[in-house]
Order: C-alpha cells, then sequence, then structure tokens
C-alpha cells in the first residue's frame, strides 16, 4: 500500500536518530498479544518497524521523529478474510520530542482502503500524552469513529503544548465478520508560534521612526 511504504521510507530514514538517542520503544498489541521492536514475533529487522502475521490477519506499524519536532506513528492492517470475533490491535511508542512547552498540531486519520462485511466495521481511537506513558489515554484526539465502507475515513487535530518527551498511541478495533485492509496514522508537528501584538506594534513604531529620522536629514 502507498501509505505503507511512505511511513516504512519515514521510519528507515530516521533509523540512525533512534539509534542515536534509545532503542525504539514501538509496542504492538495484537489482541492481548504484546510485541516489540526486534522482539519475538517481530518479522521486521529494522529499527522503528514491527511486522506481525497471526490468524490471517498481518499488521505493520512504525514510529519515526526527526529530531525538529515531527513525530508519526503508523499501523496498517489487511486481513485475509472476514474474522470470526472481534480484534483490538494497537500501537504506541514513547520518546517523542517536540520542543518542549511549544505548541503542537496533532493530527490522526483511520482510512479504508477495503471493507466487506455484513456488517463491516473497524473502530479507531488516537491519543497524545504528556506523560510518554505506553497505551496512555491521556489526551484523545478528535472524537475517534468508525470506518465502514471502502473509502471512509475518520479523521481528528487538536492543538496542544506537549511536554518533552510524550507518547503517542493508536487504538483500533476490527468488528466481527469484518474482511479489512485499513491504515492509522497519528502524527505531531508544531505549529507556527504567533508573532505578540505588543511586538509586532514596537517593530512598527520603529519602523516609522526611522522613516522620519530619514526624512529629517534629507531636509
Amino acid at each position: 500500500m502507498k501509505l505503507l511504504n511512505i511511513l516504512k521510507t519515514a521510519a528507515v530514514s530516521s533509523a540512525l536518530a533512534l539509534a542515536a538517542t534509545s532503542a525504539s520503544a514501538l509496542v504492538l498489541d495484537f489482541d492481548g498479544t504484546l510485541v516489540t521492536d526486534n522482539g519475538a514475533g517481530d518479522t521486521d529487522a529494522a529499527i522503528g518497524a514491527i511486522s506481525y502475521n497471526s490468524g490471517g490477519v498481518s499488521v505493520t506499524t512504525v514510529t519515526s521523529f526527526d529530531g525538529l519536532g515531527f513525530s508519526l506513528l503508523g499501523l496498517t492492517v489487511n486481513t485475509t478474510n472476514a474474522i470470526a470475533a472481534d480484534i483490538e490491535i494497537s500501537a504506541t511508542d514513547t520518546g517523542y520530542a517536540a520542543g518542549a512547552g511549544m505548541p503542537s498540531n496533532v493530527n490522526a486519520t483511520l482510512n479504508g482502503s477495503f471493507l466487506q462485511g455484513n456488517p463491516a466495521e473497524v473502530q479507531g481511537a488516537f491519543y497524545v500524552d504528556d506523560g510518554n506513558n505506553e497505551f496512555s489515554m491521556a489526551t484523545m484526539v478528535g472524537p475517534g469513529g468508525s470506518i465502514n465502507v471502502i473509502g471512509d475515513n475518520v479523521t481528528g487535530m487538536t492543538n496542544t503544548n506537549l511536554s518533552d518527551p510524550f507518547s503517542m498511541s493508536i487504538f483500533t478495533t476490527i468488528k466481527a465478520g469484518t474482511f479489512a485492509s485499513y491504515d492509522a496514522t497519528i502524527s505531531a508537528v508544531p505549529s507556527p508560534v504567533p508573532v505578540p501584538a505588543g511586538i509586532l506594534l514596537m517593530g512598527t513604531a520603529l519602523a516609522g521612526f526611522g522613516v522620519m529620522r530619514r526624512r529629517k536629514k534629507a531636509a
């Protein structure tokens, strides 16, 4: 899937940064089975990526941050047929950095590229946590929701001050009877910091004073 390739490229490009700071703290929760980055069950040797397969369901999750405030967590899930019972699939990572106390725009998307079933449903929810805890539900990004047909998507956005380090988490549930392929992503990027009105006024006044001085000299 195109999104998966983009996310894996981002994860690989940030592998050196991850290795330079600490081992990736990426964790996948497959219906109660925890899989850590390069731990038992992870078939992807790259740092910052986990691939896991079980019972006809394949999952890839990736993490990336560039050291400049852009942080991303992605989850891609594919089933080979309709599942018999609900499956909960979640991902989390800690140690993201956005610039302590700086406001960040946090965006989340759940997108269904293939959905069949009667009914077909995938539920998703996204969270960030200033306390840097795994699978934390401290601050929800958007309302979360469900996708039911191909092309359905759920999006959310929040602007919040994030302390360094912080964590991000994705929670999804595939409902029984659903045959699906979907992507879920959450990303944080520093938002532009507005210049205080007083500084703008001061700059305008100084500029005007400079013009007046030039005019006096010319006279």
